[in-house]
């Protein structure tokens, strides 16, 4: 069995996205603008900015030096009025040995998250860009140049047995290999929901019920029959009519959107977000697969979610520039995710801005954010983090992978201030392109088990915020003596625990006040680890 790729966390190539004219009455998810930089011109010139009704294609050998996403202070919901912005501290930022420009500066306007990504002329380095622009302009909040992320996953496994769980058993031939099932009391929780909500068809017929996730990675096999019926369809979109029906600036973007292809050259992207490598199919059958139905393996979810299929990871080793991910981010916050699924990122020392505002900016919108922590064998408390999944910020949940015993996987990242939680990550069966599967190891695998708890509960009760979900899954995580001390909690996932807890609502807490004090008279006398 091939090896997938195994894991890089380290920086990459720029690949961008095309959409059609929007309609008139509705600000799409995505737009684009253009202006031309001139070197020789003056300090002060404005360049012209003009609306594009598509992006123009990237060049061949485009890489991502050439690309910069940008945050404005005060950012202004039109996207032509950011671009404005933009080509003004841009255009100051010239040095006088640049070279002059006659190309294009293509701005593309994530709305949703009101930030930028800007493709600039070949020629035109983008870190020496953005911090020429922060110092001649006080308008700029964030500006940085693209970068790569990878996949969190190790090699295909041999798959074994698992112990047959005691309670609800879906009839899906594969689950007797889904050990991580059990570990987590997963088919006791089911039992649990089924018996609370008997007047609710289960298995196939309840498919997508509820919640969507959005699965930013290498795409979905959204073809493949564990997991057709759990694909979420964009209600507004006519499939292959090359119009952009709902005006969201996205073409046939049916199951959601592909921004690379695979290709030594990016492309423009397209409405067909289909997996080649494996790697989101995989993570999307953890979450989601049809459960019940005599078809392969059950997703934890149980037919009460949804799958946008957000594709930005491409190539044997699964990469995908960061730019992307914020395009990705933008569009699961317009389309109406309830989370995402990120089983990628990479490890550095410090984290990007502009990815942690486009994740702040999701959670604002409601938003999780689940992330694996990495596969490097890393506290990630030290100086060298996994990203983005050791940013801090509420919404996210960090994910370590666990083996059947219960230990911390020999590959897993850890730490006990910035891994929130683990859960099964290793031998772990999902779905594979072309109707297959697979076992895999990696926080990868172990993420999935997390959004696709996190979808379950959200699916009980819509009101819950994305805090009273996180506080729901980490209050309620099974305390081990093999994880204490590797992560906030000190456990693994329990599914059970979580969907039967009565009193886990979240309540922000107060900053305490200080009482008086009276000021004093006198002087106060670590199975083997896949391959990363």
């Amino acid at each position: 069995m091939a090896q997938l790729a195994g894991i890089v966390w380290t920086l990459l190539v720029a690949l961008s996205l095309v959409a059609s004219q929007p309609s008139a009455n509705k600000t799409p998810v995505v737009s684009y603008s253009t202006f031309s930089l001139v070197s020789d011109g003056a300090a002060n010139d404005q360049p012209s900015v003009r609306a594009l009704s598509s992006p123009p294609p990237r060049p061949a050998g485009a890489a991502g030096i050439h690309r910069i996403i940008v945050k404005l202070k005060h950012p202004h919901t039109e996207g032509l009025a950011r671009a404005e912005t933009i080509s003004r501290a841009l255009q100051a930022s010239l040095s006088a040995e640049t070279t002059v420009h006659t190309a294009e500066t293509t701005v593309h306007h994530l709305n949703s998250l009101s930030m930028d990504v800007v493709d600039l002329p070949l020629g035109v380095d983008a870190a020496a860009t953005c911090e020429a622009a922060l110092l001649a302009s006080d308008e700029i909040d964030i500006c940085e140049p693209d970068a790569v992320v990878a996949t969190a996953s190790g090699r295909r496994l041999r798959a074994r047995a698992a112990q047959e769980p005691n309670r609800f058993v879906p009839d899906d031939p594969i689950f007797k290999e889904q050990w991580g099932m059990a570990s987590i009391d997963m088919p006791e929780a089911w039992a649990f929901l089924s018996e609370q909500q008997q007047e609710t068809a289960s298995g196939a017929d309840s498919v997508g019920k509820g919640t969507v996730v959005g699965v930013i990675d290498t795409g979905v096999d959204y073809t493949h029959p564990d997991l057709k019926d759990a694909m979420w369809v964009n209600q507004g979109e006519i499939a292959g009519n090359g119009i952009d029906d709902d005006g969201n600036g996205f073409v046939d973007d049916i199951h959601g959107w592909a921004w690379c292809d695979g290709s030594e050259n990016p492309h423009i992207g397209d409405g067909d977000p289909m997996d080649e490598g494996g790697h989101g199919t995989h993570c999307a059958g953890t979450i989601a697969a049809t459960a019940n139905n005599q078809e392969g393996i059950a997703g934890v979810a149980f037919g009460r979610t949804k799958i946008i299929a957000l594709k930005f990871l491409c190539g044997e080793d699964g990469r995908g520039s960061l730019a992307d991910a914020v395009h990705a981010i933008n569009y699961a916050v317009a389309m109406g995710a309830t989370l995402t699924s990120n089983s990628w990122g990479y490890l550095g020392s410090t984290a990007y801005r502009a990815l942690e505002e486009a994740i702040r900016e999701a959670e604002e919108a409601d938003m999780l954010f689940i992330a694996a922590a990495g596969n490097d064998d890393n506290d990630n408390d030290g100086p060298r983090k996994g990203y983005p999944a050791s940013s801090e910020l509420d919404s996210i949940i960090s994910v370590g992978a666990a083996t059947r015993n219960g230990e911390k996987a020999p590959f897993s990242n850890y730490g006990l201030e910035s891994v929130d939680v683990f859960a099964p990550g290793t031998r772990i069966f999902s779905t594979m392109p072309g109707g297959k599967y697979a076992a895999m190891g990696g926080t990868s695998m172990a993420t999935p088990f997390v959004a696709g708890l996190a979808a379950l509960l959200w699916s009980t009760d819509p009101a819950q915020s994305y805090c009273d979900i996180k506080h729901r899954i980490l209050s309620t995580s099974e305390k081990m003596d093999s994880l204490e001390g590797l992560c906030v909690t000190g456990g693994q996932i329990n599914a059970l625990k979580a969907v039967t807890c009565a009193d886990c609502k979240w309540t922000p807490t107060e900053e305490p006040t200080a009482a008086p004090t009276e000021v004093p008279t006198q002087e106060p006398t670590t199975e083997e680890p896949s391959t990363p």
